[in-house]
């Protein structure tokens, strides 16, 4: 998914499925929903049954939890 726009030809269905596995793999065989909100037009992909043809399952872009990876306050005494 990441390198979409560096010429990889997968669909955004091969696309997404292939990183739920890693997730799946990641997180000991459970599933967990895509997280792409900090992409705005993966976020559109994946809300689209044109493009999600699969029916993945994914974090909705109003969601409130917050996004993995982001910063984090973190106080240090």
């Amino acid at each position: 998914m990441l390198t979409g726009a560096n010429g990889n030809d997968n669909p955004f269905a091969t696309a997404a499925n292939i990183c739920a596995a890693k997730i799946r793999k990641d997180n000991g065989g459970h599933d967990r929903p895509l997280d792409v909100r900090d992409d705005m037009t993966l976020q559109a992909m994946a809300e689209n049954p044109d493009y999600n043809t699969t029916s993945l399952s994914f974090v909705p872009r109003n969601s409130k939890t917050r996004i993995p990876g982001g910063i984090r306050n973190i106080n240090i005494d």
